[in-house]
């Protein structure tokens, strides 16, 4: 099969599984959209990778990727902004999780004696940023279905698009091990990330989608 005819077959099925989840009437928050670019992110690759195939020769594993970090920080201030404006809920859950609060702060503290303190301050960034993220989704009206609609919309994609990769453009789908094995990676950066992401988001697909058909049969 044609490559190009095999991408818009795939992107013909991810518009129809979206749409057919679409038709359940949801009414999704714009907010969802930060978490989910995050998310995105997060489970495939970051965009540098995408767009020069690793990580660039002048990049280092300290100071990381320009884009990419401006890219984060991005998505982390629109998170702000959105909490900014949730802060009533956003007080009542801290308050019952307190110790999770403690860990962060200890966390925070343990930059002082770090021998890396700016890259230690780096991780603890990004890590607060995923409980941001997390935050922006449960002080949603309707969190419950807001976190079904949004492992659905990344599993509609990352599956599909790592079957066409592997199949279709193995200079993106696959890699090889230190001995010369070859592996598949789809969208991920090793063959445990693609496993990770066909366990936890096909486990969301079917989640999503078994109530569709108790629908249409009633």
């Amino acid at each position: 099969m044609n490559p190009l005819f095999a991408a818009i077959l795939v992107a013909l099925g991810i518009l129809f599984l979206s749409r057919l989840d679409q038709g359940r009437g949801f009414p999704v928050s714009k907010a969802l959209w930060v978490p989910f670019a995050w998310l995105l992110i997060a489970s495939s690759r970051p965009v540098t990778e995408w767009l020069v195939g690793s990580v660039h020769p002048e990049t280092s594993v300290e100071e990381g990727s320009p884009l990419d970090r401006t890219i984060l920080m991005l998505l982390i201030a629109l998170a702000l902004v959105v909490l900014s404006k949730r802060m009533p809920r956003i007080k009542a859950i801290l308050r019952v999780n307190l110790p999770i609060v403690l860990f962060f702060l200890y966390c925070l503290t343990s930059v002082l004696w770090s021998d890396f303190p700016f890259v230690t301050f780096k991780r603890w960034i990004r890590g607060a940023a995923d409980v941001a993220m997390i935050m922006v989704i449960i002080t949603d009206p309707q969190w419950e279905t807001a976190f079904k609609w949004l492992l659905a919309r990344i599993g509609f994609l990352l599956i599909p698009l790592s079957v066409l990769i592997i199949r279709f453009f193995p200079q993106f789908g696959r890699s090889y091990t230190a001995s010369g094995a070859p592996m598949w990676t789809g969208v991920c950066t090793d063959k445990n990330g693609l496993g990770a992401v066909c366990m936890i988001y096909g486990t969301a697909l079917l989640w999503q989608l078994l109530p569709l058909s108790s629908i249409r049969q009633s």
